[in-house]
This record gives structure tokens, sequence and C-alpha cells, in this order.
């Protein structure tokens, strides 16, 4: 969808379009976003590694699940991909705290309202989870189970966490 990974200079050399296509790959990375959450939850390449060693271990394996629903999912980035990952969330009856650019504005937690959340295409999810609004990174981190970040690679998100 972007083209920050692709050699711009080059491929016009080649007579090449490249276009940037924003949201074009927010569905399928959704997707993956929840397939890798489920897959850490439910320790499933853990599992897969003990059995090919012939090793059936329910109960150590089961301890530390957690499961989705009622857990608080922390995301970062409210963009398009952001936006798919919170749609999918409410699938799960997951609550939500977010951190995006556009709400710099927020100095403390603020529970989305309607209005907010169909702004961003978020309207039917309040009626499923609810989508608190958080005044920093750190305050996301602090507050959920399991986090993902979705920030465009740029000058202003580098470091954002802290690396």
């Amino acid at each position: 969808a972007g083209y920050n990974n692709i050699d711009v200079a080059a491929a016009s050399k080649l007579g090449i379009a490249v276009c940037n296509c924003p949201g074009q790959n927010a569905m399928a990375v959704s997707e993956l976003v929840f397939g890798l959450i489920i897959s850490l939850d439910r320790r499933i390449q853990e599992s897969h590694d003990l059995l090919k060693r012939g090793i059936w271990d329910k109960v150590t394996l089961s301890k530390q699940q957690m499961g989705l629903y009622s857990s608080t999912l922390g995301v970062i980035g409210c963009g398009n991909i952001g936006q798919q990952v919170i749609k999918r969330a409410a699938a799960f009856g997951m609550n939500v705290n977010v951190w995006s650019r556009r709400y710099n504005h927020v100095t403390e937690p603020t529970k989305m309202t309607k209005e907010e959340a169909s702004s961003v295409g978020l309207g039917g999810c309040l009626d499923m989870i609810d989508i608190t609004i958080m005044p920093s990174v750190v305050s996301v981190a602090r507050k959920c189970n399991v986090m993902t970040i979705h920030v465009q690679p740029n000058e202003e998100t580098k470091h954002l966490i802290n690396f």
C-alpha cells in the first residue's frame, strides 16, 4: 500500500509507476494481527513444537491462556489499519485503548463518543465494546493486555516505541 520500501527512483528509470494506495491492505493486515494475537494467547507455536517432539502437555500450555473476550487491546495508530483492527477487536469482545496523533489534544483517558467513533468508521463498535482514547503511547501500554502498533514509519514516529 505504501512505497517506503520501494526504490522509487529505480522504478521510475525502468518506466514503472509507483502508487500509494492507502487502506488497500488494511483488512489483510488486521486479520493477520488477530491471527498472531490468537496464536500468542493460545500458545499455538509452542504447542506445535511440543507435538512435533511427541509431547502433549495441555495442562501447562493452557495455564497461561487468558482468552481475548473482555481483555483490553492497545492500539497505537488509528488510521486505516488501526480502525480495521479495532473493528475486529469488537468482534472478539475486546475493549480498546487507542492513541493516535489525531488525538494529541487528549490529556486524560476519554471514552470515545458515538460522534468520534462514526467519524473514523467505528460507529457500530461502541455498541459492543468500550473504546478509550488515551493521552500517550505509555498510557496505552500500561492499561492493555496486548498492544499492536500501526503508524507510518517517518521522522515523527521514529523511536515512538523507544527503538
